[in-house]
């Protein structure tokens, strides 16, 4: 009777918490659409200012065919037609989600790797300590011209950055991880009779695996902006190009839909992330589970 009661506890907060995103989804809509045609009752500019939906859907979306063989050899531009535009969206989408995946994995292996090793040795956190204490304080849009100078706009330069990015963000994280692991279990773990490698191997590593799976989270949400700000300014492929494109021509419509794909592919790689994070710390007591005990 119990784990009854539990299911239906659970599958009514589901669905509580859907009805609430399609209220608050369906409240957004209907604002943006209300607003966008009382524009244009003050300007000619209104659909260039904020598009209604329908205009977004018929006119913007077919748009994106005259940008068919953007940074591809042959021929350049196309009739407005949806065949062509879901062409044109899908290869720069696909461009985009390799150099997004591809740069964060790097960074991540190489920011978490470091961390860890930092916080293994303290001379070698000496050593490296203050060239990352400058680093992480330049601003990540000030090192693009850097980053056109030193590998121009090609495909490196923009998984580097990406990479770098990421790479920034994850060891500061997993360093502030391992210093947040309580002393008690060190401590525990010695008395056992532990060597050092066994201590940061069964003691510190799992124990900052929770707070690295936040960190990682965040840093995929992050990753989809700062590749659009390296193909913004560097590359001729990608979602970024077409979205200067767009900005170029005043096509807001555009401009909207590629920032809609990138709220689309950032919220689908976080709920992938997310039911893997959970998988692997499943050990670890959430918050439903603390209010239902309780």
């Amino acid at each position: 009777m119990s784990l009854v009661n539990d299911t239906m506890v659970r599958f009514g907060r589901k669905l509580r918490f859907y009805y609430l995103t399609l209220l608050t989804v369906g409240t957004i809509l209907v604002v943006w659409e209300v607003t966008a045609h009382a524009l244009s009752f003050f300007t000619p500019f209104a659909t260039t200012i904020l598009p209604p939906l329908e205009h977004i859907i018929t006119v913007s979306l077919p748009g994106f065919a005259t940008f068919y063989g953007v940074g591809m050899p042959g021929i350049y531009g196309k009739a407005p037609s949806f065949s062509f535009a879901f062409l044109v969206l899908g290869y720069h989408s696909i461009i985009t989600f390799f150099r997004v995946i591809t740069g964060t994995l790097l960074g991540a292996a190489i920011g978490i790797g470091l961390g860890i090793l930092i916080g293994w040795s303290y001379r070698f956190e000496t050593f490296v300590g203050i060239p990352l204490l400058f680093i992480r304080t330049v601003p990540l849009l000030a090192m693009i011209p850097l980053f056109i100078v030193w590998f121009g706009g090609s495909e490196l330069g923009v998984l580097l950055y990406i990479a770098f990015g990421s790479f920034i963000m994850l060891v500061i994280n997993t360093m502030e991880a391992i210093r947040n692991v309580p002393p008690v279990y060190q401590k525990y773990a010695r008395t056992l009779g532990a060597t050092r490698g066994q201590l940061f191997r069964t003691v510190i590593i799992p124990a900052i695996v929770p707070e690295l799976t936040g960190g990682i989270r965040v840093v995929i949400g992050l990753s989809w902006a700062i590749g659009l700000a390296a193909e913004y300014l560097a590359t001729q492929r990608g979602l970024g190009r077409m979205m200067i494109l767009s900005e170029q021509y005043m096509y807001t419509g555009r401009m909207i839909m590629i920032a809609f794909l990138y709220m689309i592919f950032s919220i689908g790689l976080n709920k992938v992330y997310v039911q893997g994070a959970n998988y692997i710390t499943r050990w670890v007591p959430r918050v439903e589970e603390i209010r239902e005990r309780r």
